[in-house]
C-alpha cells in the first residue's frame, strides 16, 4: 500500500492540503454511508488486482484503479439516470468513442478489463488535455466542456481555485475530495476504524473459449458443469444470457478445467447457430405460435431469446427478437421487415466519422435518410447525443454522394476577443457546440437563455452569450434568504431590492429570485 500511498501524495497534493473537506467526506462515508462502504471495499478487493494491473500496463497512476469506489461502488450493473453504466459508469456516447461495444446483446461497461482499459484511453486523454490529475477527474465527472469553460473564465488552472469558485458547480468541487477520501480509507481502514475486507480466494484460471454464434449459457452450464451463477459473474457483459448472434465468434469465458471439456461438446453436439437476428411487432391478435410459424423458427427459440417465462403472455405493440439459423433467409414477405437495411446489390454499407457542428438531423439530411434511422443503425438513444470523432454507420443506396455541407460565413471568434452580445442558431448548431466555441459552460448557456442543457436547438433561434445583471435562482423547499445570500455571496437587502420584497415578504418552494450577478466571487 506504501506505492499508492506516494502516488496519492504525489498527484493529488493539492486535494490533500483541504483537510477540511477531506474530513467532510470521510465522516459522511464511515457514519452516514457505512454499510455502502463496507460493500464497496469488499468487491473491491477482489476486483483491484486487475483493474491495478491494468492501469500500470497502460502507464497510469495505479491509484486511479479506485475511482470505481465514487463511481459504481465496483457494481458492474450501476446505472445511472443519464444511462451512464458499468464500472467506470461511461455513457453510451463514451463508450462507442473509446472502442467498447454496446448493442442488444453485448453491454462491454461490465466486462471489468475491456472497461478498465476504455477508461484508460479517456483518462490519459483528459490529462493531455488538463496536464493535471484532480483537474482530469473533475472533468471526468462533469465533462470537458465544462471544465474547459470554468477554467477559461477564471483565468487559472490552480485547483484550488476552482473548487472556491461560484462558478464550479458543487457537485464538481467536491468530486476529486470524495474520491480520495475515499482512497484515503481503502488504504487504511484499520486507522478509521473499518476492518478490512478478507481476502478473496485466488481467482481459479479462466480460458476462452471462441464461440460463433448465440449459444445459450444454460447449454454451456450443463455441458461443462460449471454453475449458471458463475459463467455470468466470468462473462458480465452478456445481456441476454446468451453469445450474440453473428458471425465473428465471441470470446466466452469460462474455468480452464471446463475449456477443453466444452470445445468438445461443441465440436460433437453442435447446437442450431443463429448467427442473424430481426426484430417483429407483435400485432393485435397473434400468438407466439403463430409467429414461430410465420418465421419458420422454433417457438422454444423465440421464448428464449426474448426471455419469456409464459409464452402464452405477451402483449401487442411490444417487440420480440427473432433469431435467424445460420444458413437460412426469411422468407421474401418478411426481408422488408428487417432491422437493418439488407446487404442488396444496391445497398451500401458507409462509415462516418463526426465533425465538429454536427448533429443527427443534418448528417440525416446530407445522406438522404431520418435521424431516425441513424439512432436505429447505431443503436442511440433518442436524447444521447454525439461528439466530433465519433463513428456511425450509414445504410444508402449505391452511388449516394452527400450534399455539401453549409458553410458558415461569418468571422469565426478568438479567444480574448469580446464576445458578441447574441448568436443565431443554424443547422447543426447544439448547445454544446456553440458553448465550446465561445468558451462557455453548456450549463451557463441554458440558464442565460431559460433553457434545458438537453434541449433541441433550431435555425433562426437567437441565444444570449452574455450573463444577465442576474441570476435567476429557483427557490428550493427549506431555503430561506439568508441561506440563499449566503450561498450567493451577497446580501438579503441585496435580494430584497432586486425581487421588489418588502421587510416582510416571506418566499415560497418554486418562486424564482433575481440575485444580484455583480456579487463578489
Amino acid at each position: 500500500r506504501a506505492p499508492l500511498r506516494a502516488e496519492l501524495a504525489r498527484h493529488f497534493a493539492a486535494v490533500l492540503a483541504d483537510a477540511g473537506r477531506l474530513a467532510q467526506w470521510r465522516d459522511a462515508y464511515l457514519h452516514r454511508r457505512r454499510d455502502w462502504l463496507e460493500g464497496t471495499l469488499a468487491r473491491a478487493a477482489r476486483l483491484q488486482p486487475r483493474f491495478q494491473a491494468v492501469f500500470e500496463s497502460m502507464g497510469l497512476p495505479r491509484v486511479l484503479s479506485y475511482l470505481p469506489m465514487v463511481e459504481s461502488g465496483f457494481r458492474p450493473h450501476a446505472t445511472s439516470i443519464m444511462a451512464a453504466g458499468g464500472y467506470w459508469q461511461f455513457i453510451p456516447s463514451t463508450a462507442r468513442h473509446f472502442g467498447l461495444t454496446l448493442d442488444r446483446w453485448v453491454d462491454e461497461r461490465r466486462d471489468p478489463e475491456a472497461s478498465t482499459r476504455a477508461a484508460g484511453r479517456y483518462l490519459k486523454r483528459l490529462h493531455r488535455t488538463f496536464g493535471d490529475w484532480p483537474l482530469a477527474l473533475m472533468a471526468y465527472n462533469s465533462g470537458e466542456g465544462r471544465v474547459l469553460g470554468i477554467l477559461r473564465r477564471l483565468g487559472t488552472r490552480d485547483y484550488r481555485e476552482v473548487v472556491r469558485s461560484v462558478r464550479t458547480p458543487a457537485e464538481t468541487a467536491g468530486y476529486v475530495a470524495g474520491f480520495v477520501a475515499a482512497v484515503q480509507i481503502a488504504l487504511d481502514p484499520e486507522q478509521y476504524g473499518v476492518t478490512p475486507p478478507p481476502l478473496p480466494p485466488p481467482e481459479p484460471p479462466v480460458a476462452v473459449v471462441p464461440v460463433r454464434g448465440s449459444i445459450d449459457l444454460t447449454f454451456v452450464a450443463r455441458a461443462t458443469g460449471v454453475s449458471l451463477s458463475e459463467l455470468r459473474r466470468l462473462n458480465p457483459a452478456l445481456l441476454m444470457g446468451c453469445t450474440p448472434p453473428r458471425e465473428e465468434p465471441y470470446p466466452l469465458r469460462v474455468p480452464a478445467t471446463a475449456a477443453a471439456g466444452l470445445r468438445a461438446r461443441l465440436a460433437s453436439q453442435p447446437q442450431t447457430l443463429y448467427t442473424r437476428w430481426t426484430t417483429h411487432r407483435i400485432r393485435r391478435g397473434e400468438a407466439l405460435r403463430s409467429i414461430a410459424r410465420r418465421y419458420g423458427i422454433p417457438m422454444e427459440a423465440i421464448a428464449r431469446f426474448n426471455r419469456l417465462k409464459d409464452p402464452r403472455l405477451i402483449r401487442a405493440g411490444a417487440e420480440l427478437v427473432i433469431p435467424i439459423p445460420e444458413g437460412r433467409h426469411l422468407p421474401r414477405r418478411l426481408r422488408r421487415r428487417r432491422h437493418r437495411p439488407p446487404a442488396q446489390r444496391d445497398i451500401q454499407r458507409l462509415t462516418y466519422t463526426v465533425r465538429t457542428g454536427d448533429s443527427l438531423w443534418s448528417i440525416a439530411r446530407r445522406y438522404g435518410t431520418t435521424a431516425e434511422r441513424l439512432r436505429r443503425w447505431n443503436s442511440l438513444l433518442r436524447r444521447e447525443p454525439i461528439h466530433p470523432g465519433e463513428r456511425l454507420t450509414l445504410y444508402v443506396a449505391k452511388g449516394t454522394r452527400p450534399k455539401a455541407r453549409r458553410h458558415r460565413h461569418r468571422r469565426r471568434w478568438r479567444p480574448g476577443e469580446p464576445l458578441p452580445p447574441d448568436y443565431r442558431v443554424v443547422a447543426g448548431d447544439s448547445l454544446w457546440s456553440i458553448a465550446r466555441r465561445y468558451g462557455l459552460a453548456v450549463e451557463e448557456l441554458a440558464r442565460w437563455n431559460g433553457l434545458s442543457t438537453r434541449a433541441t436547438l433550431h435555425p433562426g433561434q437567437v441565444l444570449r452569450l452574455k450573463q444577465r445583471p442576474f441570476i435567476l435562482h429557483r427557490v428550493r423547499r427549506g431555503e430561506s434568504l439568508w441561506q440563499i445570500a449566503r450561498r450567493y455571496k451577497t446580501s438579503v437587502q441585496a435580494i430584497r431590492r432586486h425581487n421588489r420584497l418588502g421587510p416582510k415578504a416571506t418566499i415560497h418552494p418554486g418562486d424564482r429570485l433575481k440575485i444580484p450577478a455583480s456579487s463578489p466571487g
